[in-house]
C-alpha cells in the first residue's frame, strides 16, 4: 500500500506492504482466538466452481433499522491529491465532482506542509471540497512530528487550509510499523495530541490513534486511549466478502477443496480486526480509516492476488458499508480510494471507485444510486420500521442480510442481500486459478407493517452498475430475488 499521507510513494517488498502483510500477520497473531484455519485439501484449479444453492430451512425474519443520515455520514474516502501524474492532478475537477456527487462529507488527505508549496490541484481541491462541506483527516508525517518546531508547523498549516472548515480530525504517521518508526509510536501520539489540543483554534479537532499493519504492533504499543479521541484501524478483507467469519465457509469454495496457499478461510473477520485494535484504543470508538477492494489486473488480463473483478467490487462495497455500520456500529469507514492512482505499489494501483481517467466504475454507480435514494437531512427523529424479510437460509446455513435506513422525511430504504462469496481467489497472480462462483438466487419476500404512499424495488447490474427500478405494492408481501448484490426497496409516505 502506498504511504497515504506522504509526498512520495515508498518502495517496499510485495510481502511487506499494506493489506497482504496486515492480514497474514493478523491471522498468525490471532489464530487461536479466531479460528483461522489451513485451507482444505488441494484440488485441480481447473475444477468448475462449486454452485452455491439455497438450502431448505425455515424462513427467518428481520427488523433492523438505522438512521439514513447517520449511515451516509459514516462514509469517508481516501484521496491523493498530492500524487503527481495521476487523475488527482490532471483530472482534479472531475475527481472532486465525483466526491461531491456521492454526498460524502469526509476524506482522508494528509497534512502537507507548507501548504502553499503543494500542487495547485491539491490547493484547489481543498478549497472546493471544504466549500462543499467536506472535511479531512489531517494525517501527520513523521518528519513533521519529529521537527523541533512542530507546534509552529501545525498552527501555520492549520490556519493556511482554513482551519476547522477543512480539518475535522488528525492522525499520526500511516502504518508506521511498516516504516521503521514503531518505536516512536507512543511519542508521536503524545506529541500530536498535546499539540492539536494545545492550539486553541484546533482544540476541537479529533485526534485518532495510530494505524498499524501488523496485529502484534497494537499489543506492543499498549493503551494510548488517554491521548486520543478515537482508535484507528485498517479493516481489509482482501478478496473475501465483508461478512467473512475468518473460517472456511461453504460459499468460499472451501468445500470444493481450496488450493494450498489460498487465502480462502484465512482472512480475519472485521470483528476480529477491531478487537485487536482495542489494545491501543481501549473503550474509545474505533474509526476505520482505510479499507480497500482493489480491481487490479495483470498484463494477461487476470485479476491479481487479493484483488477482485470490478463486478465483485460493485457487489461487496455496499455490503461492507451496510454491514460495518448497521451490524458492527463502526462510526466511520474510509474507502480506499476514490480514484485509481495508477502509480501505487503493484496490486494497489486500481482500488478506486472511479478509474484513472475519472470515469465511474460499477461500484461508484451503485453507491451513488444508494445514497441518492435516501434523504440525508436527518431533520426528523428516526422511527424504527416494522418489517420482516423471509427467505431460506443460504448455502452456509446462515440468514440473508437486511438493513433498513430511516430518512428524515419519513421514507425508508431497505437493503437485502445474500452474504456469500462471489469470487474464488487462489494464491498467486489470479488468472485461471481465480474464478467467479456460481450463486443460486434465493426466493424471499418483504412485508412491512405500515401503509406507504409508494414503493419501488431496485436491482443492480454488477457489470455496469445500472439500476432497474419497478413499482411494487407494499400493502402485501413483496417478492424478492435475493442475490449477493443488494436489492433496494424504497418506501415513501
Amino acid at each position: 500500500m502506498p504511504d497515504l499521507l506522504g509526498r512520495h510513494i515508498e518502495t517496499r517488498s510485495p510481502l511487506a506492504r499494506g493489506p497482504l502483510m496486515r492480514i497474514l500477520m493478523l491471522c498468525l497473531a490471532t489464530a487461536l482466538a479466531t479460528g483461522c484455519t489451513a485451507p482444505a485439501k488441494p484440488s485441480d484449479p481447473a475444477t468448475p466452481a462449486p454452485t452455491q444453492s439455497a438450502t431448505e430451512a425455515p424462513a427467518t425474519s428481520y427488523g433492523k433499522t438505522v438512521s439514513a443520515s447517520a449511515f451516509v455520514d459514516s462514509i469517508g474516502l481516501n484521496t491523493h491529491f498530492n500524487y503527481g501524474g495521476t487523475a488527482y492532478v490532471y483530472s482534479e475537477p472531475p475527481v472532486v465532482a465525483a466526491i461531491i456527487g456521492l454526498h460524502v462529507k469526509h476524506v482522508r488527505e494528509g497534512m502537507l506542509y507548507p501548504f502553499g508549496t503543494q500542487f495547485t490541484s491539491l490547493q484547489h481541491a481543498v478549497h472546493t471540497l471544504s466549500a462543499a462541506g467536506v472535511r479531512t483527516i489531517a494525517g501527520v508525517q513523521a518528519t513533521d512530528l519529529m521537527a523541533p518546531e512542530f507546534k509552529t508547523r501545525w498552527a501555520t498549516w492549520f490556519d493556511s487550509v482554513g482551519g476547522l472548515a477543512w480539518v475535522e480530525a488528525t492522525e499520526p504517521p500511516n502504518e508506521c510499523d511498516l516504516n521503521q518508526c514503531l518505536e516512536n509510536a507512543v511519542t508521536y501520539q503524545k506529541t500530536l495530541y498535546d499539540t492539536v489540543k494545545g492550539y486553541a483554534p484546533s482544540s476541537s479537532v479529533s485526534v485518532y490513534g495510530p494505524s498499524f499493519a501488523n496485529a502484534s504492533s497494537y499489543a506492543a504499543t499498549g493503551d494510548l486511549s488517554r491521548y486520543m479521541d478515537a482508535g484507528n484501524v485498517h479493516l481489509y478483507t482482501l478478496s473475501q466478502p465483508p461478512e467473512t467469519t475468518g473460517n472456511c465457509r461453504v460459499s468460499d469454495a472451501c468445500a470444493g477443496g481450496a488450493t494450498t496457499g489460498s487465502n480462502i478461510g484465512n482472512t480475519p473477520s472485521l470483528e476480529t480486526q477491531l478487537s485487536v485494535a482495542r489494545a491501543v484504543s481501549d473503550a474509545k470508538p474505533i474509526v476505520d480509516t482505510e479499507a480497500g477492494l482493489c480491481t487490479t489486473v495483470d498484463s494477461a488480463g487476470g485479476t491479481r492476488y487479493n484483488n477482485v473483478p470490478r463486478d465483485v467490487q460493485a457487489a461487496y462495497w455496499p455490503r461492507y458499508l451496510l454491514h460495518g455500520f448497521g451490524d458492527l456500529g463502526i462510526p466511520r469507514m474510509y474507502i480506499y480510494e476514490i480514484a485509481d492512482d495508477g502509480i501505487s505499489a503493484p496490486d494497489f494501483d486500481q482500488c478506486g471507485l472511479i478509474d484513472a481517467k475519472a470515469q465511474p466504475k460499477p461500484s461508484y454507480r451503485i453507491l451513488k444510486t444508494m445514497l441518492d435514494a435516501v434523504d440525508r437531512s436527518g431533520t426528523v427523529p428516526m422511527t424504527p420500521l416494522a418489517y420482516t424479510v423471509s427467505a431460506p437460509k443460504n448455502v452456509d446455513g446462515n440468514d440473508v442480510s437486511a438493513i433498513a435506513l430511516a430518512s428524515g422525511d419519513g421514507s425508508y430504504t431497505i437493503f437485502v442481500w445474500n452474504p456469500v462469496s462471489l469470487f474464488y481467489q487462489q494464491s498467486g497472480n489470479g488468472g485461471d486459478s481465480s474464478h467467479p462462483l456460481a450463486v443460486a438466487t434465493l426466493a424471499g419476500n418483504l412485508s412491512v407493517g405500515q401503509t406507504f404512499g409508494s414503493a419501488q424495488l431496485t436491482t443492480f447490474d454488477l457489470t455496469t452498475g445500472a439500476a432497474t427500478t419497478t413499482t411494487v405494492d407494499a400493502s402485501k408481501p413483496i417478492p424478492l430475488s435475493i442475490t449477493p448484490a443488494i436489492t433496494m426497496v424504497t418506501l415513501k409516505p
